[in-house]
């Protein structure tokens, strides 16, 4: 049977002193001992229903009062009467087949304009089409459609440009739409008399409206991707393309969506630009110039970064399965980087669209039947010798193969542009770098987004059409900069320990440079009052000569021979693929629970050769981070934080708060891994230093393997341990509030994830005793989101500290609130968080949640200034980023102790399996190792 914390008596007792030096020993859970217990008295059961708490009319108040511009327009006329009727539209070639969404645009202009023809009095600007299935009509119905299906069939071009016929069926959907309900939208925030079916209505409503506003880009956009426009641009446009090699180009687009709100406004339009990643349009063999650089073969072009393709002449040799002994391994490469790839080729008077899947034989060499020479056995260098006339250059590489079965050699190829789900580091900060607006820029592109949206005769107009009208200006209103907590750096300053170790897996430093390196940290030590001991252990690993696994087993070996030394620095070699593979292996050898129970910290030789070459006397700030991470991982504290008088309760003594991050981390589109990561961590002390840590591996449901599953399943659990381990810490006290910050979670599912999780929570408390029922905080943290603001003076970013809690661009039923936190000296124009408060026992008032949140921005080991998320959700994230690297040879170390097979349901749903992942005791506890 659990044990359970004892039942207790009510209060707000001070407590006992918290030790913040020493855990005590775990107590007799079975003791009668007397801990003040808070219930909160709005709880009367775990069971009752979990609420969102209601947006309320009151503003913060605390701060420095300015004006900001923000990237919505209002929309300054809108129509509040008339009716919308909807047709459903379903088009398939002439094989019966639905037609795919990225061409359905093309076809459904091509039948609105036949349709037209026929009825010339219809109004066109008044039909609008959401790219999918839906036909929508202002004040007018279309003639000869009813709710009876009507089909009819239209030759228009496909997507290789030739005619095909194609079938339109078209019908009446639903009950017409009554645009009156817009009047209801001074309700809205508070749903006072509007009925469910007028809720819903309203949200449909705003979704016509948002199409119709849409209408004009959707009809002149090659690419729409998640409510994302693309035009696709010309290589010579710096503004709009972005060369990141490996064949992928950076396009810039905009984004548009159509909000409601309760502030001057009820509907606004949120512009914003944004990015996405293509396939470049060029001949195969270019793009094999590309791709092959980075080959095994090619990596020897890596010594002149200024070299983006290699030479058409290295690649037949790289390819040429009877000269090069390595063809194996570069086919595999290039297979990696080609199959999936949609291409196009024309012969004859005919153009071809299709998708790679495998490499084959070269074309002097694959044969295939040719049906118009009695199935004739020929190669197909050969075919188009015979049959075109065309003679191939290059015979010997290997032909591709296509979906339909088609082998096609690939010379001449062209590579078509299509939207790429996945880019590799490397590009993503090429892109970070090249592509990242200032906030001056920013408000310009904003506002030609804006000035192009509509045709140039605005009576002819969609959306004139419609009664809508777009303001010219970006919105502004009032912001405020929220008082600036204070940090002291290295309250508690670690000491080396006596025996550590350093480790060189570089192959270009030497152990004179190593000593070097460490004469640098001892004297920045030094400078923070850290005593850097010279380390007992120096061994070095060649990876030109050694394999990682080799690498891996001997690190093994030497730390468990030496198994009294606790801390190592690692030096990371060059190489950045070395550099990951290595970083992976070692973190999962020493944290892991059956690991070395090791704490180490990463170097990359780069950064020692350029401290070296520097060689800056005084504070460094590369140095200073690094000891600071250090610090941290030896168990000592990097902060102290002075707040305002308003938060000062949060961070006095015998408050008991515990403060929770929670990251759901999903695989990355495109993967077969159904593997999600769960990281909670909880703090352990009074000014937040230190966090308890729990991890899972959630799958998803076997009845549902394609679904997500989008809140934690094992809550209770984790709850549960995240408590005990602070009861057992703080002598028998468990905390009195919890405050979770909740990372991930998209506003479609507040709702259900805000029960289940919130329930879960409540669970653990009873289950732990049954008058626990501590107060409790949920906070939604959102990272991804398009609102943007901006200074009127356009001259840099917006300050740090700087909140937005205006009923004009805040959502208009949840409380919620915009903050920029962090003041990093970014390139582009910044982007703050969006919180939303779902949640909230502890009755807050809307200053103490916004500064509350600030503070606990300055709270991270890393760094000395505030980071732009709260510390405990930014740990939550590192430690899923970490667990990432645990995964693939988890179940190797201990099948039996660690898989948990599921037999777990929740709420009647089976579930494949949860996973926990136990750390070593070593670096486990509240010691945040993983900074």
């Amino acid at each position: 049977m659990a044990q359970s914390i004892p039942k207790v008596g009510r209060g707000r007792g001070q407590g006992r002193k918290i030790s913040e030096q020493h855990e005590p020993p775990s107590p007799s859970l079975t003791a009668q001992a007397s801990i003040s217990t808070v219930l909160s008295p709005d709880i009367s059961s775990s069971e009752k229903p979990i609420i969102r708490i209601q947006k309320s009319n009151e503003l913060g108040i605390l701060g420095k009062k300015i004006d900001v511009l923000v990237n919505y327009f209002p929309i300054l006329q809108f129509p509040q009467h008339g009716v919308v009727y909807r047709y459903h539209i379903e088009i398939r070639n002439k094989k019966g087949e639905v037609i795919r969404r990225n061409l359905r645009r093309i076809l459904y202009q091509s039948w609105l304009k036949a349709f037209c023809q026929k009825y010339p009095d219809i109004n066109q600007n008044q039909i609008i089409f959401d790219n999918q299935t839906a036909i929508f009509t202002y004040n007018q119905q279309l003639p000869g459609i009813d709710k009876t299906e009507t089909i009819v069939s239209i030759k228009a071009p496909n997507r290789a440009d030739r005619y095909d016929e194609y079938q339109f069926s078209i019908k009446q959907a639903g009950n017409p739409t009554n645009l009156n309900l817009l009047k209801l939208l001074e309700n809205y925030s508070t749903f006072k008399d509007i009925s469910d079916d007028d809720k819903n209505n309203l949200r449909y409503i705003q979704q016509m409206l948002s199409l119709v506003l849409h209408e004009y880009c959707s009809s002149n956009a090659d690419f729409i991707c998640n409510r994302t426009f693309f035009r696709q641009p010309t290589t010579e446009d710096a503004h709009t393309y972005w060369d990141l090699g490996m064949g992928k180009a950076a396009w810039r687009g905009f984004y548009s969506c159509l909000v409601f709100a309760n502030g001057t406004h009820q509907l606004l339009m949120n512009l914003d630009v944004n990015y996405g990643v293509f396939q470049k349009r060029q001949s195969f063999l270019e793009f094999l110039r590309e791709v092959m650089r980075h080959s095994p073969c090619g990596k020897r072009y890596k010594r002149d970064r200024n070299i983006s393709r290699i030479d058409i002449n290295d690649v037949l040799n790289y390819l040429d399965r009877n000269q090069n002994k390595y063809y194996d391994g570069e086919i595999e490469f290039l297979l990696k980087h080609c199959k999936h790839l949609r291409v196009n080729w024309s012969v004859g008077n005919r153009r071809f669209v299709h998708e790679i899947t495998d490499l084959s034989l070269p074309a002097s060499e694959q044969t295939f039947e040719w049906k118009g020479k009695s199935n004739q056995l020929i190669t197909v260098a050969d075919y188009y010798r015979q049959q075109y006339g065309f003679e191939l250059k290059f015979e010997s590489l290997p032909v591709l193969k296509m979906r339909n079965g088609l082998v096609v050699p690939m010379e001449i190829v062209d590579v078509e542009p299509v939207k790429v789900k996945k880019i590799s580091d490397d590009q993503k900060a090429k892109l970070t770098r090249t592509a990242t607006l200032k906030p001056h820029d920013y408000y310009q592109r904003v506002n030609e987004v804006r000035n192009n949206l509509e045709q140039s005769s605005d009576k002819t107009s969609t959306t004139s059409a419609w009664n809508v009208q777009i303001d010219t200006k970006m919105h502004k209103l009032t912001a405020r900069v929220l008082p600036t907590p204070t940090s002291e750096q290295l309250i508690k300053r670690t000491h080396f320990p006596s025996v550590w170790g350093m480790i060189n897996i570089s192959s270009t430093l030497d152990v004179d440079s190593c000593e070097q390196f460490y004469k640098q940290l001892s004297e920045a030590g030094y400078r923070r009052g850290i005593e850097c001991l010279a380390p007992d252990i120096y061994e070095e690993y060649h990876p030109q000569h050694d394999s990682i696994d080799k690498i891996i087993a001997d690190l093994k070996n030497m730390m468990a021979a030496k198994n009294h030394c606790h801390f190592f620095i690692i030096i990371l070699p060059e190489d950045t693929n070395l550099q990951e593979q290595l970083y992976g292996e070692v973190k999962k050898l020493c944290e892991i629970e059956g690991g070395s129970n090791v704490v180490t910290q990463m170097v990359r030789s780069t950064t020692i050769k350029r401290q070296l070459e520097n060689n800056k006397q005084g504070p460094n700030s590369t140095l200073d981070n690094l000891l600071l991470k250090i610090n941290a991982k030896l168990n000592e504290i990097n902060s102290n934080l002075h707040v305002p008088e308003n938060i000062e309760k949060f961070f006095s003594r015998g408050s008991r708060i515990m403060y929770v991050g929670i990251d759901l981390c999903h695989p990355p589109a495109g993967t077969n891994d159904q593997r999600s990561i769960v990281a909670a961590v909880a703090s352990t002390d009074v000014i937040p230093n230190r966090y308890f840590k729990e991890i899972y591996i959630q799958n998803r449901f076997s009845f549902n393997p394609k679904k997500r599953i989008e809140y934690v399943v094992r809550m209770k659990e984790i709850m549960k341990s995240l408590i005990r381990q602070y009861y057992d810490k703080h002598q028998e006290q468990p905390p009195k509030a919890i405050v979770i910050y909740r990372d991930g979670i998209s506003e479609s599912e507040f709702d259900m994830v805000l029960e289940k999780e919130m329930m879960a929570t409540r669970k653990a408390c009873v289950e732990l005793s049954s008058d626990y029922q501590p107060y409790l905080t949920y906070i939604v943290v959102n990272k991804r989101h398009h609102t943007r603001f901006l200074p009127m003076h356009l001259n840099g970013n917006i300050e740090a500290g700087t909140v937005i809690d205006s009923h004009d661009v805040t959502n208009a039923t949840t409380c919620d609130f915009f903050l920029k936190s962090h003041n990093y000296r970014v390139p582009g124009t910044s982007r703050p968080i969006h919180y939303h408060v779902l949640y909230d026992d502890n009755k807050l008032k809307l200053d103490e949640i916004q500064m509350l949140t600030y503070a606990l921005c300055f709270l991270y080991a890393r760094t000395t200034c505030a980071i732009s998320v709260p510390t405990p959700v930014r740990y939550a994230n590192l430690l899923a980023e970490r667990t990432k690297y645990y995964l693939p040879a988890w179940h190797l170390l201990d099948k039996k102790k660690t898989e948990l097979q599921s037999n777990v349901e929740e709420d009647n749903e089976q579930i494949n399996f949860n996973m926990q992942i136990h750390l070593s005791k070593n670096v486990a506890g509240d010691v945040p190792f993983f900074v």
